[in-house]
C-alpha cells in the first residue's frame, strides 16, 4: 500500500516490508538503554518488557475494529480491509488487491 501512496517507488513483496521494518525498528536499542537505567538505579526491571520480540500482541482495538498483527507484513493485513473511494461523484467500496 505504501507504494500507492507514493512513499516507495514500486510495489514490493511482503518479505521486503518485514526486512525493512527489522532494519529500522530496533527494540534491542531500547532494551539496552532500559538495562542501563536499571543498572544505574534510575528505573526498576519491572518497568520494561525485557522478554519481548518487539511486537505487541495482535489487537482489534482500532477505530475500524479490524484485527492487526504486527508480525504479518503490512500489505497482508491490508488485504482484509475494504477501502472506499470517490470517483467522479460516485462512491464505491472495493477489496484491496496486490
Amino acid at each position: 500500500m505504501l507504494w500507492t501512496w507514493g512513499q516507495i517507488a514500486e510495489p514490493q513483496p511482503d518479505a521486503w516490508y518485514e526486512d525493512t521494518a527489522k532494519r529500522v525498528y530496533r527494540p534491542e536499542v531500547y532494551l539496552q538503554a532500559a538495562r542501563r537505567l536499571v543498572a544505574e538505579g534510575k528505573a526498576q526491571h519491572t518497568d520494561f518488557p525485557f522478554e519481548t520480540d518487539g511486537y505487541r500482541p495482535p489487537t482489534a482495538d482500532f477505530i475500524d475494529g479490524v484485527r492487526y498483527d504486527g508480525r504479518q507484513p503490512i500489505p497482508s493485513s491490508l488485504r482484509r480491509r475494504t477501502i472506499s473511494s470517490r470517483e467522479r461523484g460516485k462512491e464505491s467500496s472495493r477489496r484491496t488487491t496486490y
